[in-house]
């Protein structure tokens, strides 16, 4: 009987990055724990992608009180990447917006648009989502596929980076 035990390991820092007055801030750790395949038999067929078991939080937040107070509709947009580690270029990492946050400190439905289908994760920045003022804890779900038994048992690892851009 061949076992197959496929490890990875997504790492996330969380980190602050500055566009003007806005930032993004991150909380979460995605793991991939559904990632142990038991091959049985020659033949059998294992899941073509997994997906993260939790969600990473992303909040866009302003610290700049007269900002804030003259401009409470500031748009922005939040660009991804990652920057791999230990990576195999058959792997295909995706992201997923899974919902809308919610808006800091005030009623209402958040403004938010775009990411709610996977898109493919690449170390070239690419535009995920964009919305208008603070937000706070907009879930994200991440998913792999690509891999193969012929890969071998191995660890993989990269960052994924949030990038938030002050204006569309």
């Amino acid at each position: 009987m061949k076992k197959l035990t496929f490890s990875i390991v997504a790492v996330f820092f969380s980190f602050l990055v500055s566009g003007q007055s806005l930032q993004v801030e991150i909380e979460g750790n995605a793991t991939f724990d559904n990632s142990l395949f038991t091959i049985s038999e020659a033949g059998n067929d294992f899941p073509a992608s997994i997906k993260s078991k939790a969600a990473i939080y992303i909040s866009i937040v302003n610290y700049n009180y007269l900002d804030k107070k003259n401009n409470k509709n500031n748009k922005w947009n939040i660009e991804i990447n990652k920057a791999d580690l230990i990576w195999d270029d058959n792997l295909k990492l995706e992201a997923k917006r899974k919902g809308k946050g919610h808006n800091s400190g005030k009623m209402g439905h958040s403004n938010i648009q775009g990411g709610s289908n996977f898109q493919v994760i690449t170390n070239n920045g690419i535009e995920f989502f964009k919305g208008k003022g603070e937000i706070e804890n907009i879930p994200i779900k991440l998913k792999l596929s690509g891999f193969s038994v012929t890969m071998g048992a191995k660890d993989f690892e990269t960052n994924i980076v949030f990038t938030v851009y002050d204006k569309w």
